[in-house]
């Protein structure tokens, strides 16, 4: 077993944001193409992740002690969820974020628990009278599943970093990734393609590249409760429901594009299968448009403020991904995925 070390002291190289991702298309005279899932996940989520900058004062002689790190909002009350290890342990350490960039203003934070043997902590940002933005959903993870992080690497602004899960059998319960991930991301929230936080970005192994580990987002769960976060609510649960309903849609939907690719159906079913992954991405669009609009609603106005519209919204989100699911269904069956 190689010796497990934080992410301090990766080397790796860090993908730059395109310049659209995470942006909704520009305007133009042809119809706006829907958001990919990574998309949505920088889209709806870049303003609840902070840079951490914590502190140590040494001797006058010596130069500081200072950690670098990633957390991201839990709750509208600024709680901030991130790794223990990105917080020195020492009763003078200062912490500093930034909500949603390196470079934009810094809040004194609040250290409030830390959870050591699940390398988990909380902090408090300031109090907010417009409340601050949260992530909305967690979930569960598989190996072999497409992931996007997203931290701070040395001097760069918010990254977002693709990879796979690619087991669940790490040490303590971890997953292990392929995620390119470096100094700075420890602490940051991990997405599947459902747009779930499913993990926290941990650790790594020192001489083995691509064995960066990540902590199940379920472990946190007692603290998530402990801080009333948003994602343990029904409502966000059912959110939930939707955006697993259109992951799985978009699987079907994506290999009868292969299917036509390879030449493996007639024209006439290739036709078919065209009219209808045109009308899926249609409802993906609707649904997309819901599920962003419950997002920032429920960022707005939280807790049981404006219960009815969320209903509203939710269950327009829930015919959305009802009807893709259909939609897919059918696709599948003609591009030969049921035989």
């Amino acid at each position: 077993m190689c010796p497990i070390r934080f992410l301090s002291i990766a080397t790796v190289a860090i993908a730059s944001l395109s310049p659209s991702f995470g942006q909704a298309p520009p305007n133009s005279s042809s119809p706006a193409q829907p958001l990919s899932w990574e998309q949505l996940v920088v889209s709806d989520n870049a303003k609840c992740v902070v840079f951490l900058h914590a502190t140590v004062p040494t001797d006058p002689t010596a130069l500081p002690n200072i950690s670098e790190g990633t957390g991201f909002i839990v709750s509208s009350d600024g709680y901030v969820l991130t790794c223990n290890h990105v917080v020195q342990e020492d009763d003078k350490v200062a912490i500093k974020g930034a909500v949603g960039g390196r470079y934009l203003q810094a809040y004194d934070l609040e250290l409030i628990e830390r959870s050591p043997s699940r390398d988990l902590c909380i902090l408090r940002l300031p109090y907010n009278p417009n409340h601050w933005p949260s992530i909305q959903t967690i979930g569960d993870a598989t190996p072999l599943e497409n992931i996007l992080s997203l931290g701070f690497p040395p001097n760069n602004d918010l990254t977002p970093q693709p990879g796979m899960i690619t087991t669940n059998q790490a040490p303590h319960g971890r997953f292990t990734t392929n995620t390119p991930l470096a100094h700075g991301m420890s602490g940051g929230p991990v997405f599947n393609q459902t747009r779930a936080v499913v993990a926290v970005v941990g650790g790594g192994h020192q001489f083995q590249a691509g064995f960066d580990e990540l902590i199940p987002i379920r472990f946190a769960t007692q603290l998530l409760q402990v801080y009333a976060s948003p994602v343990l609510n029904l409502r966000n649960q059912a959110l939930q429901d939707t955006g697993e309903k259109v992951a799985e849609a978009e699987v079907k939907l994506e290999k009868a594009k292969d299917a036509i690719a390879a030449g493996k159906v007639d024209e006439n079913t290739k036709q078919k299968i065209e009219q209808k992954i045109e009308t899926a991405e249609t409802v993906k669009a609707s649904w997309t448009n819901h599920y962003v609009s419950y997002s920032n609603l429920n960022r707005e106005k939280p807790g049981r403020q404006a219960g009815s519209t969320k209903q509203h919204v939710l269950n327009d989100a829930r015919k959305a991904a009802n009807q893709l699911s259909v939609v897919s269904e059918k696709v599948a069956t003609l591009s030969g995925q049921k035989e």
